[in-house]
């Protein structure tokens, strides 16, 4: 997502999770339901049968707008959705003078983990560890 990356507080990303957490869901939910109409399409095309009428296309049309209302939101927020599935998220913080990111994924009760800009989510380390970074 090319939006402008703000820095998060860790107390400003917490805030975030709840909101951002019900956002993923209906994106994956809206790309569950564009996923099966193409899908429907497909076999209409291939079987010769009719698409569905004037129902789907309303459903489509209100799940293409979530996708692109949810993926603006997020883009303003400034928060890297890495892997939409998954609901792995990072939000770019600073952290003993230098910038990495704080990582939640969705289901997770608080943003407990973070990262180095260049490690992925196999290189999370716990907020809390002794030692600093």
């Amino acid at each position: 997502m090319g939006g402008q990356l703000r820095r998060y507080t860790l107390a400003e990303a917490s805030a975030l999770i709840g909101p951002l957490g019900r956002l993923i869901e209906d994106l994956r939910a809206a790309r569950r339901t564009l996923a099966a109409r193409e899908q429907a399409g497909e076999r209409s095309a291939a079987g010769g049968t009719n698409g569905g009428g004037d129902e789907d296309a309303a459903e489509f049309a209100r799940a293409a707008l979530t996708v692109s209302r949810g993926t603006a939101q997020i883009e303003r927020w400034g928060v890297v959705v890495r892997d939409l599935d998954s609901g792995i998220c990072d939000f770019l913080a600073e952290r003993d003078g230098r910038d990495v990111w704080l990582c939640w994924r969705v289901g997770e009760e608080r943003i407990a983990w973070w990262h180095e800009l260049e490690a992925g989510f196999a290189g999370r380390r716990p907020l809390d560890e002794p030692g600093g970074t």
